[in-house]
């Protein structure tokens, strides 16, 4: 299976943030760990690096990220959706 095609493949992780309403800096900290969590446990995504994660409150529980790094040599960039409801998130790849 080529890498690039388990991207298309939605990703959802679950993960608890301590205390009410994370900021958005430690919001992300925690969405990318989950997400570094996630491709150590896919065969096909084990081997990626990722370089920057930055992630934008788009207003209510909705949040938006960009992760920037690579897989195998080659660029990787994904698009992430994010919900936060103040104590928990989950996450997913936007196709």
């Amino acid at each position: 299976m080529k890498p690039r095609s388990v991207y298309i493949v939605l990703s959802l992780a679950f993960g608890l943030l301590t205390g009410c309403g994370a900021s958005t800096e430690t919001l992300a900290k925690e969405v990318r760990a989950s997400v570094e969590e996630t491709f150590a446990k896919n065969p096909d995504l084990k081997d990626a690096q990722i370089k920057t994660f930055m992630l934008v409150h788009k207003g209510g529980k909705q949040y938006a990220g960009v992760l920037e790094g690579e897989i195998n040599g080659e660029p990787l960039n994904l698009s992430i959706d994010v919900t936060y409801d103040g104590k928990a998130f989950m996450w997913k790849i936007v196709e």
